[in-house]
């Protein structure tokens, strides 16, 4: 009983954190971290009930997933992107060794 007490008061701080980041109250965040963060709270919510009957993994879950996967990947692709852009030496926009002239 505790430990679902517990996890009800967990959910609800989570829940009301991503509230605030969508209304924009914890900074400027692009349209597809909205998007992330809208799906991350309702997967959350979608799975909260089942969690706590004991059923299996559902779209609920996934739904939760593919949202963190989402924020994550539009908070950091661009910086990974351009790190692995800069591993030839340059930041340049191609990746790889540059192509030699045929002769």
């Amino acid at each position: 009983m505790l430990a679902q007490m517990i996890s009800i008061l967990a959910a609800a701080i989570l829940l009301l954190a991503i509230a605030l980041l969508l209304l924009g109250w914890g900074g400027l965040l692009t349209l597809c971290q909205r998007i992330g963060l809208a799906m991350f709270g309702a997967g959350l919510v979608l799975a909260a009930i089942p969690r706590f009957q004991g059923r299996p993994p559902g779209w609920g879950d996934v739904l939760m997933l593919s949202g963190l996967v989402l924020y994550l990947g539009a908070t950091y692709a661009p910086k990974i992107i351009q790190h692995v852009d800069g591993l030839d030496g340059k930041i340049d926009g191609r990746f790889g060794r540059p192509r030699q002239p045929r002769a």
